[in-house]
């Protein structure tokens, strides 16, 4: 006997097989209809767009065949501008202050040449400068030497007003420099004339009192200094002898030990302990004074 289910299922797998080309072929020609459609869509949007663009471009030519004396005369305006108003200004070369025999060795290359070259300081920096006029034909000939001796160059071009402010400018700053080294003076002659005033016996008695409250290096040395400026070599030795104790890395106070040893006399003695101090230490201030010292022999 048939098994009714089967022989459904072949006879509907043999009509699909029978339909598949139809649904191929269905399917075919709707792929290409629509990108027919599309390709014929985008050309016309595109043959628009082209329409456009040329309309754009014979507007803009037509306003160029009306507006065509303007255009002519606006350049030759600014030539005769910038021949009248302008400096100009050849930069050739430009080195660090190192390389000073460089550019000078440039600088008779280029006289040779016919150029007058000057050498400017600026920022670290040398530059050559072979050229400043503000002549439009002498301009041309200095544009000329260097074009036909294949040197690179640029222009600085500046108006006759500008250089004019740039000298107001610098005039003004120089003043004001004047005035800030003149006021630095006299706030150093107060100063100077403040510390005449501290210097004296009650401020030691001072800074003693709170070194003995706090017994600090700073307090040692300071009063040690303080008795070595007036000439109090005996007492100098002494608190910087206590300096040293609180501290015997810190030059200072082997440099007034030394430095009142040898205001007392005792030049030798004065010579070895900072000797003594250059075994352990170097310092170019002990190095200086040894030196002096050495001299006034």
């Amino acid at each position: 006997m048939f098994d009714l289910d089967q022989l459904y299922k072949k006879y509907l797998i043999y009509r699909f097989k029978k339909l598949l080309p139809l649904l191929m072929l269905l399917f075919i020609s709707v792929f290409a209809g629509y990108y027919f459609y599309s390709t014929q869509f985008v050309s016309s949007v595109e043959r628009k767009e082209i329409q456009k663009e040329s309309q754009e471009t014979e507007q803009k030519t037509q306003t160029q065949k009306k507006e065509p004396l303007k255009r002519k005369k606006e350049p030759l305006a600014e030539k005769n501008f910038s021949k009248q108003q302008y400096y100009y200004k050849f930069f050739t070369l430009s080195v660090r202050e190192k390389n000073n025999a460089y550019i000078k060795k440039m600088q008779k290359r280029y006289k040779k040449l016919g150029l007058e070259c000057n050498v400017e300081e600026q920022n670290n920096y040398l530059n050559l400068v072979c050229g400043v006029t503000n002549r439009y034909e002498e301009y041309l000939k200095i544009k000329h030497i260097l074009q036909q001796n294949h040197i690179k160059y640029y222009v600085v071009k500046k108006r006759p007003e500008d250089i004019e402010k740039k000298k107001k400018v610098e005039v003004s700053q120089s003043h004001k420099k004047s005035i800030k080294l003149q006021e630095a003076v006299q706030s150093e002659r107060k100063k100077s004339s403040v510390t005449k005033i501290t210097h004296t016996d009650v401020d030691i008695k001072q800074l003693q009192k709170k070194f003995s409250q706090h017994k600090n290096y700073a307090l040692a040395i300071r009063i040690a200094k303080e008795y070595y400026s007036q000439k109090e070599y005996q007492q100098s030795l002494t608190w910087s002898k206590k300096a040293n104790t609180l501290d015997r890395k810190e030059t200072e106070s082997w440099i007034y030990y030394a430095k009142s040893l040898y205001a007392l006399g005792e030049k030798e003695k004065a010579i070895k302990v900072l000797k003594l101090y250059k075994r352990f230490a170097s310092s170019k201030k002990v190095d200086r004074i040894l030196q002096g010292w050495q001299n006034d022999k």
